[in-house]
């Protein structure tokens, strides 16, 4: 029974000793990390089946500070080529920047949700682009909201509409050759855009511009309608 116990003793202390550089292998900081986050998951068993080792089925769950910085550059350079940047880590947020046409926005998402969409390949961390844009955030910062305006009357150039913003009564109004203006809700504006943009589909943002355009021209020409009736009728 002793040699037994002291056989396994020294096979732990060499499989350690050989792993120790390994960057996929289960130390004990994130052994407790995840015994703390996910007290009744059987992830530790899954990790314990595979030796040890943080595998495909385990990495998406791991979204441990240290464990996820460590990969910092991998998960970088896996997005080479494509028009999302992975810009920096910040308190267990992921920044990141998303270029469309000539313009850059600014995203955020959680490591939580970063991690979901990562995997393993030839011992390295990569990040699925598709996956990833449901759960990324839009930056509301003044850059940010400034550049997206720009891209919308970039956007809307071959039409006869601009999107302005009045400095007297801070909102933002769609307005045509004629100086008619029509209120747009900004922040709603920006939701209906961001998954379009995120997708690189100018059409579906000229669309959806055309779209709203529409509607806050028909519910102005309607108000106009019933105000002369009114008028009428008094």
């Amino acid at each position: 029974m002793y040699n037994r116990l002291l056989l396994r003793k020294k096979t732990m202390i060499n499989f350690i000793e050989i792993n120790r550089d390994n960057p996929f292998i289960c130390s004990n900081i994130i052994k407790h990390w995840i015994e703390s986050n996910y007290k009744k998951s059987n992830i530790m068993t899954i990790i314990r089946r595979e030796k040890g080792f943080i595998t495909n089925e385990t990495i998406r769950y791991i979204w441990e500070s240290g464990f996820v910085s460590s990969h910092e550059a991998e998960l970088k350079n896996s997005l080479n080529g494509t028009s999302l940047i992975l810009d920096y880590f910040s308190d267990y947020i992921a920044f990141f920047t998303k270029s469309f046409y000539k313009f850059n926005f600014q995203f955020y998402t959680s490591f939580a949700k970063m991690m979901r969409c990562v995997y393993l390949s030839e011992n390295q961390c990569h990040i699925k682009p598709k996956e990833i844009l449901p759960y990324l955030q839009y930056e509301d910062s003044p850059n940010n909201n400034m550049e997206f305006e720009e891209f919308v009357n970039f956007a809307l150039r071959q039409t006869k509409y601009t999107l302005s913003f009045d400095d007297h009564t801070e909102e933002y109004f769609f307005e045509d050759y004629a100086y008619r203006r029509g209120k747009v809700d900004f922040d709603s504006l920006k939701n209906d855009l961001m998954m379009p943009i995120l997708h690189d589909s100018m059409s579906t943002v000229k669309n959806t511009l055309n779209k709203r355009i529409s509607e806050i021209y028909d519910q102005m020409k309607s108000k106009k309608i019933r105000k002369i009736q009114i008028q009428r009728s008094s």
